[in-house]
């Protein structure tokens, strides 16, 4: 009896992309001959086993995406401290543990048993990105000029305008040949640095993990950070400096309100982007009512009835609401990222003092290239994910 393994999973792999495994066993010739997988997600105990018959061919071929991304979470923390500003995104990314095994002449064959071990996060590539999909893209360095989770220094921020007291979030994953031991992130005035916050080490999370940094011109308390500051974050091994990474603070220019929309992207990043242009909220009423006669006995045993009297009365109103959004000018370069926030499933919308959870339902959108328009806007409309309701009028 002999198992022999043909394709597998990378090290790393989206959790919402294929996950194919394919097989193949001497002993396909025997008559009850069977397949048994087993699947265990974070070693959490709870094992998916299926029987799968084999092919005309004698290959299995499993495929434990179905099974994985049910164990990821959409990490999202924007009260993560700003003292120590860097946490694992718990569950955005997870273990896999698959076990192959034979199943022939009425007996579970264990001896010759195949595992596949490897680790799925929250990412869901398109076809062409899968194609060409490669794991050490996605771990911080892994690719040289490829830090989060496949972004680099530039690509990271699809708007690079982060305002005073506004957040900004990276994610990694820790390289392992070339750990990250430390993090400095240093507020900078011109060729100075004024303030420091030092991540003296990582926070520990067993072999391999996903990290999420706040930052924020809040995080320094000895300066006082103003518009054009550098927020430099030192990403450091114990060779020395890996990557500087450095945004400036700026303002926007705009009469009307800024709302930031964060969203996920097909990576697992949470990328924001300003929408500072003309803002419009629209109110959507549901009402449920009853009609009741409005005549009744009164004191003098007249059955009557006042101008005033309701025949149609409300039990339940209920209030929803949405909000269209409108960018500045924007490149075709963004308007090409932007197709991210277009079909994020997590959209959060921040309107310089709360976060609040919203949901895209603009229904097309169009990537302009530079050749067509050479300026263009983006609109976009959202419904809040919150229903509002009101006293009864009964």
């Amino acid at each position: 009896m002999a198992l022999t393994l043909k394709q597998v999973p990378q090290d790393i792999m989206p959790a919402y992309n294929k996950q194919y495994i394919t097989a193949i066993s001497n002993q396909i010739a025997i008559a009850d001959f069977k397949y048994i997988v087993t699947v265990e997600v974070n070693g959490s105990g709870q094992i998916y086993t299926e029987n799968i018959l084999q092919r005309p061919d004698g290959y299995l071929v499993f495929n434990a995406e179905q099974w994985v991304k049910n164990y990821i979470q959409h990490f999202f923390n924007p009260t993560l401290s700003l003292a120590t500003p860097i946490q694992v995104a718990t569950n955005k990314l997870v273990s896999v543990d698959i076990y192959i095994k034979e199943y022939y002449s009425g007996t579970i064959h264990t001896a010759q048993q195949e595992r596949i071990r490897y680790s799925a996060f929250d990412g869901c590539l398109n076809d062409k990105a899968f194609a060409v999909y490669d794991f050490a893209d996605y771990v911080f360095n892994g690719t040289s000029g490829k830090y989060f989770l496949s972004k680099d220094i530039t690509t990271i921020t699809p708007d690079n305008r982060l305002m005073l007291a506004q957040d900004f979030y990276l994610h990694f994953i820790q390289n392992l040949t070339t750990p990250i031991t430390n993090i400095s992130v240093d507020l900078r005035r011109g060729a100075s640095t004024i303030d420091n916050v030092n991540i003296a080490a990582l926070p520990s999370a067993g072999t391999l993990s996903l990290y999420v940094m706040r930052l924020n011109s809040t995080m320094f308390t000895t300066a006082t950070p103003q518009l054009g500051d550098v927020i430099r974050t030192s990403f450091n091994s114990a060779a020395g400096n890996i990557v500087r990474y450095s945004i400036t603070l700026k303002e926007l220019c705009t009469k009307y309100k800024d709302y930031v929309l964060y969203y996920l992207d097909r990576d697992g990043n949470i990328l924001f982007f300003h929408f500072e242009k003309l803002s419009k909220t629209n109110f959507n009423k549901k009402v449920n009512a009853v009609t009741l006669q409005k005549d009744y006995l009164n004191a003098s045993f007249n059955y009557t009835s006042n101008s005033y009297d309701r025949e149609v009365h409300n039990i339940s109103t209920m209030i929803d609401s949405s909000i269209t959004l409108n960018t500045d000018w924007i490149t075709e370069t963004q308007s090409t990222q932007l197709n991210d926030l277009f079909s994020s499933p997590i959209v959060y919308l921040w309107d310089g003092t709360e976060y609040r959870p919203v949901t895209i339902t603009t229904n097309s959108y169009e990537e302009y290239k530079l050749d067509n328009e050479s300026l263009f806007n983006y609109s976009v409309t959202c419904s809040f994910d919150t229903m509002e309701t009101r006293q009864r009028g009964i």
